[in-house]
């Protein structure tokens, strides 16, 4: 019997989308087995032989159709600004959510201090390297750390001078380097951010000491909620913490780094 006669029919409803006019991106989906488990792939390419394209037999009406209508959506709504998240919720995980704040630390050596105080858990030094792409809606970063696997970061939050709202995703590629450069290639890179992260926990908030290349130092409070919190929680203990490193209101800082690094637009 040959190889194909062995091969499960489920493999051959699978479906190609571009998401760039030009035919560099797209993402090919292969539909669910019969276990119900589904597979993508993120493909940069260089030319797109349409013809051959179109001669494709289109998939079989069903629940493949569905998969491949809403993973176009999600590098749709990346890359071109088209459609929405929304529109894809069994695809996706809920977007998870923290409440930050940003501020500026003009002494590093109290900041320290203030999480002995606190007895916060330390967890060392990260060297850190935030690779930012051209996208329509929200930021798409991959981050790369000089120790552990790389990844890619869908988020959205508001630009304001206080606590705030961030709602992201996270994809842990099997390979980062070949990611970053095919999206680099298929997108652009808007800004690299460099930065060492002395890394804190306190009560589940994440308390990051940054020295941010070309920026200076900074110190960043993320209390990470769980799905059923309406938040309350987490802006309590980001308040206490302000407290406790005496953040004035002078201090607080708007955009992130690679809004800074790009400056005015």
């Amino acid at each position: 019997m040959s190889r194909n006669e062995h091969q499960p029919a489920w493999t051959a409803a699978w479906r190609d989308k571009e998401h760039s006019g030009d035919g560099r991106f797209g993402t090919r989906v292969q539909a669910p087995d019969p276990a119900g488990v589904a597979c993508s792939h993120v493909v940069q390419f260089g030319r797109v032989d349409r013809d051959a394209a179109d001669a494709r037999p289109p998939p079989q009406a069903g629940p493949q159709v569905d998969v491949f209508a809403k993973a176009g959506v999600v590098v749709g709504v990346l890359t071109a600004g088209v459609g929405s998240f929304d529109d894809v919720p069994s695809l996706l995980e809920d977007p998870r959510r923290n409440v930050e704040l940003k501020a500026r630390d003009v002494d590093p050596a109290r900041s320290l201090e203030v999480c002995e105080a606190l007895r916060a858990e330390d967890h060392g030094e990260i060297s850190q390297r935030d690779t930012y792409f051209n996208v329509a809606r929200g930021g798409l970063k991959q981050r790369e750390e000089r120790l552990g696997r790389a990844h890619l970061i869908q988020f959205d939050r508001a630009n304001e001078p206080q606590q705030r709202e961030s709602r992201y995703r996270i994809v842990v590629p099997d390979d980062g380097p070949a990611l970053r450069a095919a999206l680099e290639a298929a997108i652009g890179v808007s800004v690299v951010v460099v930065k060492r992260r002395r890394l804190y926990l306190w009560r589940g908030v994440r308390i990051h000491l940054d020295d941010v290349e070309q920026l200076g130092t900074f110190i960043e409070l993320e209390a990470v909620a769980p799905p059923e919190s309406d938040l309350t929680h987490e802006h309590e203990l980001i308040r206490e913490l302000r407290d406790a490193f005496e953040i004035t209101d002078a201090r607080l800082v708007e955009l992130g780094y690679a809004d800074q690094l790009l400056g005015p637009i």
